[in-house]
């Protein structure tokens, strides 16, 4: 099994890490295009150094958006600077949403690479952690093997500071369709016939691109989503992706024993650098059909077998004695 550290997982929920501080680096800049000046928040004062009070400004950032409405420019080394109009708040990372059909992903603590030394005084890894790294090489294993993920730009001198993040227009959550009102819906009772089979026939196309893994970092049922223009697209995720080594390998929507065994091993690793494996499952009246597509494709690449699974088993705990 190949295994891939670590990235940050992003969640739509607000976790405010530390108070609001007076240390934030902020001033008011008039912008020509809006009628009244806009506060300024200075996250990167030189090329990949944060601002001294980088944590503080961040959480400036929250609470603005918690509390108003009002647009704010943030502003990197360089003097690069955007126009925010909203935010959306994670476990390590902030998309902060330009209002250009993309979203800026900046961490949401300041990154040391001797952060590891405040672990030991505070139980934090997030200091340590590369959550911008991490997710840039994560999108690029799923892109390899044709998981529909947002797009990611880099801008040049910048790429340490924030990414840019294709901003999907969301019509409902995989976790939505998993729940089988889902069918009894206002929304889903406005569609007409082909929109509801395009639905089904989208998320089948989707389960056929995963076939060849086993397991996809941090793959929530809140962070699929569906578009009518993009189809299902996996919003957030992990560079721990796994690949599928047989036909009888774990796939990466059903609970399977061998995860269980990996989050019996991680039980009480305090610094542990994989999550917990929580698939969120399978809808069950398309879950035959999703078994076979993820069958038929494994059995094209792997072969068909000529022992059991039972006999593959005893085999390789064989050779990896």
């Amino acid at each position: 099994m190949k295994m891939k550290t670590m990235i940050s997982n992003l969640i739509f929920v607000v976790l405010l890490s530390q108070p609001l501080s007076l240390f934030a680096e902020s001033n008011i800049q008039f912008n020509e295009n809006l009628e009244t000046p806009l506060t300024v928040f200075q996250l990167y004062t030189k090329k990949g150094k944060p601002s001294a009070g980088y944590n503080a400004v961040i959480n400036q950032i929250i609470h603005h958006f918690e509390t108003s409405q009002t647009p704010i420019q943030v502003q990197f080394s360089e003097g690069l600077k955007y126009t925010v109009y909203a935010a959306h708040y994670g476990l390590q990372d902030v998309l902060l949403d330009t209002g250009d059909g993309w979203l800026l992903r900046v961490r949401q603590k300041r990154f040391s690479r001797f952060g590891f030394f405040r672990y030991y005084i505070t139980l934090d890894m997030s200091h340590f952690v590369d959550s911008l790294g991490r997710y840039k090489r994560g999108y690029q294993i799923l892109k390899e093997n044709h998981i529909p993920v947002p797009d990611v730009q880099t801008v040049r001198g910048h790429d340490g500071e924030f990414l840019r993040i294709e901003k999907i227009d969301i019509d409902f959550f995989y976790s939505e369709f998993l729940d089988p009102k889902f069918l009894d819906s206002e929304y889903y009772l406005n569609l007409n016939l082909e929109e509801k089979q395009k639905i089904d026939s989208d998320f089948l196309d989707f389960v056929k691109k995963t076939a060849l893994l086993q397991n996809i970092g941090d793959f929530k049922k809140n962070q699929l989503a569906y578009s009518n223009t993009k189809g299902w697209v996996l919003l957030d995720f992990t560079e721990l992706t796994d690949d599928a080594l047989r036909i009888e390998d774990p796939n990466v929507f059903q609970q399977h024993y061998i995860d269980d065994l990996i989050n019996q091993e991680l039980m009480g690793q305090t610094a542990r650098m994989r999550e917990f494996v929580a698939k969120p499952g399978l809808p069950l009246r398309l879950q035959k059909e999703a078994l076979a597509l993820i069958n038929q494709a494994r059995t094209r690449i792997f072969g068909i077998s000529q022992i059991s699974s039972y006999a593959k088993k005893r085999c390789l705990r064989f050779f990896e004695k």
